[in-house]
């Protein structure tokens, strides 16, 4: 019985390691409403009702294949009178591989989702911030300016929100009414992604499939 226990402990353990810090919503999958990134620059606020870490970042994107550069740059910026502020903190990521997640019917244009992690934890505070999302290495430079532009999908449904955009190198200005598609997580207690690693995944079903053996002996 005491083995037992220590299994669910570590179970529960594991899959508490990512935890939501904010969930601004997820994308109609069969829709091409979205804001580009690439040749314009995309924020969208958020309000965190307590301290958390920043640590991971999950977004979903229009596409057309291969336009995607591979890189995010993300800014978090303080929040100043409905308008950005000073910069949080910032960064790029590479060697990003979206999931595809649909083809849009009657368009060359597919869903993605991005799962990237920041390369340090970004300590906040309680209180209102904005987040950018660009695609490529620099905020202020069109990453592939020669090809149609990589999209940050708007929330299902299109509801009224507080959108900014502005052509590059602007920062974020103009309202563009919509709510977008994105999700944030501290993993700091372990977790390496927003999405469990296949080992933290394979751990927990050694677990439950060693628990399972354990009951099925007791029967006996």
């Amino acid at each position: 019985m005491i083995r037992s226990y220590a299994l669910i402990f570590l179970i529960s353990a594991l899959a508490a390691n990512a935890a939501t810090i904010y969930d601004n919503g997820t994308p109609d999958v069969n829709s091409s409403s979205a804001r580009g990134i690439t040749i314009f620059r995309v924020a969208d606020d958020f309000t965190l009702g307590s301290a958390a870490n920043l640590t991971a970042i999950r977004f979903w994107m229009v596409d057309q294949p291969g336009n995607f550069s591979g890189s995010i740059t993300y800014a978090v910026y303080q929040n100043s009178a409905g308008a950005l502020g000073s910069v949080v903190g910032s960064g790029t990521v590479s060697g990003i591989t979206p999931l595809f997640l649909n083809q849009i019917p009657g368009n060359i244009h597919q869903i993605e989702r991005v799962d990237f992690d920041l390369p340090a934890a970004l300590a906040l505070a309680a209180g209102s911030y904005w987040l950018e999302l660009h695609d490529g290495s620099n905020l202020t430079t069109a990453a592939n300016p020669s090809t149609p532009n990589v999209l940050w999908a708007i929330v299902s449904g299109n509801p009224p929100g507080n959108g900014k955009q502005s052509a590059i190198p602007t920062l974020p200005s103009g309202s563009v009414g919509n709510e977008m598609a994105f999700q944030l997580f501290d993993n700091s207690n372990g977790s390496s992604n927003a999405v469990p690693e296949p080992a933290t995944t394979a751990l927990m079903g050694a677990g439950l499939a060693a628990l399972a053996m354990m009951r099925r002996r007791c029967r006996f």
